[in-house]
């Protein structure tokens, strides 16, 4: 009687402390870029801890094996994958919130881990649909105005418009986190009556980006050859991430192939996808600056530990924003140096090991006289393992 007495207790607290999370990516999961990452990264962390996890995303993205995902019905006519506003994603989202409904009554979960602004707020009318009030997780990246400033200068009238709805949408979830205390401190100020905001940093798995070697496919083989002959005894700096003008690449790009020259023994390679790489590709063409500048054929992010493997610096040119950088953990974590603007964010993370600029002349500057040092980054909270218990712990608390 006594082991059967065990046995049910310990099934208790199992069923207790397992989690059923339905996750709202209103995006097209899974691609090559931060906010994905961070995506997948929450959700493989939290299925290894023993929850189930079940992601509703759109019609298009890759397909990632660990993880169940859901679609929308396929809308062919949308296949844009890089970030920012886009007008058809109102007809998207429609879809994606009438996926979650049936998604609440075949999966029943616990609560809602709602990505994006968009997600909070599909997250919020999908409980409309629900038998049970369930608890709204708000994962944000920053602030929807300061992302439109940098992904949409040009629409100025709609921040005005979505910001009531924002604030809204932000007071009904039960529990919000953001991905750096920048974003935290930006919002706090911004709506001063949320409730806490917690910080749930972009962490990664360190063993893959410090491993030696590791299994790579044959385009990338080929690519990776192709860099080497071409670099000959260059230093290499490499930017790898989303290719959009919000990211800083545009200018970086256009500073690099202008005022750097052949003998000042400095290359560029970029490693990523995303809006502007038809335009990097065309102007690298018409320029003629192919002998300093390789854009990379491949862009998949289970590959990149090999690229940074050949670059001697690293770079992040994003200025400040209410955003984290997920590139800065990747590279801490490849062990390289980098350079990047000199910010709050940036010194945060890097403190004493980055090389800091202020503007393009001074990032030329740097190079042009550039020492190298091997940089002794404090990768403690980098582990993702780590952030995602925080991350486990605060769910559990909207339980109660």
């Amino acid at each position: 009687m006594a082991k059967n007495s065990e046995t049910a207790k310990l099934k208790k607290q199992l069923t207790k402390n397992f989690m059923k999370i339905l996750v709202i990516a209103a995006t097209p999961f899974f691609s090559d870029r931060g906010c994905h990452l961070r995506i997948a990264n929450e959700a493989l962390g939290l299925k290894k801890l023993g929850h189930s996890i079940r992601i509703c995303t759109y019609h298009h993205g890759k397909n990632l094996s660990a993880l169940d995902i859901q679609r929308i019905s396929p809308s062919n006519w949308y296949q844009k994958t890089s970030p920012g506003f886009a007008w058809g994603k109102f007809w998207l989202d429609w879809k994606l919130l009438l996926l979650v409904r049936k998604q609440l009554r075949i999966f029943s979960p616990d609560l809602l881990h709602c990505h994006l602004y968009e997600g909070l707020a599909l997250g919020f009318l999908a409980q409309l649909f629900s038998k049970k009030k369930l608890p709204l997780v708000g994962d944000l990246q920053g602030d929807l105005t300061d992302e439109f400033k940098k992904y949409h200068p040009q629409k100025k009238f709609l921040p005005q418009i979505l910001f009531p709805f924002a604030n809204f949408f932000l007071k009904k979830a039960t529990a919000l986190i953001i991905s750096s205390q920048r974003g935290q401190i930006f919002l706090k100020k911004k709506y001063p009556a949320l409730k806490k905001i917690s910080v749930i940093q972009d962490g990664i798995n360190l063993n893959f980006f410090s491993a030696g070697k590791l299994p790579l496919n044959l385009l990338t083989q080929k690519e990776l050859e192709k860099i080497k002959t071409w670099k000959k005894d260059a230093r290499l700096l490499i930017y790898a991430g989303g290719l959009s003008s919000a990211k800083g690449i545009t200018e970086l790009f256009l500073f690099f192939g202008k005022n750097f020259a052949k003998n000042d023994g400095w290359k560029l390679l970029i490693f990523g996808n995303g809006e502007e790489k038809a335009f990097l590709q065309k102007t690298l063409s018409e320029e003629n600056w192919s002998e300093k500048i390789y854009l990379a054929e491949q862009s998949n992010y289970d590959q990149l530990p090999a690229y940074l493997q050949l670059a001697d610096l690293a770079i992040d040119p994003k200025t400040a924003t209410s955003e984290s950088s997920g590139k800065l953990p990747i590279y801490m974590a490849s062990g390289l140096p980098i350079i990047c603007f000199d910010n709050s964010f940036n010194r945060d993370k890097l403190k004493e090991q980055g090389y800091y600029f202020q503007d393009w002349l001074s990032f030329q500057k740097i190079l042009l006289h550039f020492q190298p040092r091997q940089p002794s980054y404090d990768l403690t909270d980098l582990d993702n393992q780590k952030e995602i218990k925080k991350l486990e712990s605060l769910m559990k608390k909207t339980l109660h």
